[in-house]
């Protein structure tokens, strides 16, 4: 007989929510951690950043079409919201960051 394993979407995503905001306020005020990501990983954090937020946003959307229970479904809504907001924030800033520094 083979065990269902369920996991949890609600709490991954929310998890993954909580990265993406730590991401995206070290990668905006933390000069360190943007030059441990930069030389150590050879990748900029807002893409990183951009990555978990994507990640979150299908776990979340995921966790909408497997939950029965509406405070799920409402949780679920507002990361997919949230996780959106914080894509464009992150991809604004790093597109127009570039093309502000070649001006």
């Amino acid at each position: 007989m083979e065990k269902e394993i369920k996991l949890n979407t609600t709490f991954f995503s929310t998890i993954g929510l909580i990265i993406c905001l730590l991401l995206l306020l070290f990668s905006a005020f933390s000069q360190g951690f943007h030059e441990f990501s930069v030389n150590s990983l050879g990748i900029h954090p807002l893409i990183i950043t951009v990555a978990f937020s994507i990640a979150s946003f299908f776990v979340a959307v995921l966790g909408i079409f497997k939950t029965k229970k509406g405070k799920s479904v409402i949780i679920n809504l507002s990361v997919i919201v949230i996780t959106l907001l914080i894509s464009i924030i992150a991809i604004s800033i790093f597109l127009f960051g570039n093309f502000i520094d070649n001006i």
